[in-house]
C-alpha cells in the first residue's frame, strides 16, 4: 500500500496485552518537474512578411526538487517558418527540428535561449505569429 508522507505511529498489541510501538516518517519522493515556454521575444512584432528572421525566447524551467541532466529540447516548428543553425548559436539542426542541449538544470533553476527563424515565401504578408 502506498502511504502519503509524513509521521506514522504503528501500535500492536498481542494476545497476553502487551503493548509495543514503533514511529516512522515517510518523506515525499523527490523529482524533476520541467516546464517549457516559448514566447515571441522582446521588441519582435507578431506580424511578420515572408523572408523576416523571428526571434523567440524558449525558457525551460525546473520546479521539481532533483537536478534534471542530459535535456534536449525540440523545437517542432510550425509550419512556415525555417531554422538556420547558422542564426542559432546553442542550437543544433536534429531531423524532428532544431534542438537545445542542457547538460544540468538544478531544482529551481531556469534557463532562456534565443532561437531565430525565417518566415517561408507561403506565409502571406501581414501575418499573426501567436
Amino acid at each position: 500500500f502506498d502511504l502519503v508522507a509524513g509521521s506514522y505511529t504503528v501500535t500492536v498489541t498481542d494476545e497476553s496485552g502487551c503493548t509495543g510501538s514503533s514511529s516512522f516518517v515517510v518523506n515525499a519522493p523527490l523529482v524533476f518537474d520541467l516546464a517549457l515556454r516559448k514566447t515571441l521575444s522582446p521588441n519582435q512584432s507578431p506580424i511578420v512578411q515572408p523572408g523576416d528572421i523571428v526571434k523567440f525566447t524558449v525558457t525551460i524551467f525546473n520546479q521539481g526538487q532533483l537536478a534534471a541532466t542530459n535535456i534536449l529540447v525540440i523545437d517542432y516548428l510550425p509550419a512556415g517558418l525555417t531554422f538556420s543553425t547558422m542564426q542559432n548559436t546553442g542550437w543544433t539542426n536534429f531531423g524532428a527540428g532544431p534542438v537545445w542541449f542542457i547538460s544540468n538544470l538544478a531544482p529551481g533553476s531556469t534557463l532562456s535561449k534565443e532561437i531565430n527563424l525565417t518566415v517561408g515565401a507561403n506565409v502571406p504578408d501581414g501575418t499573426v505569429l501567436r
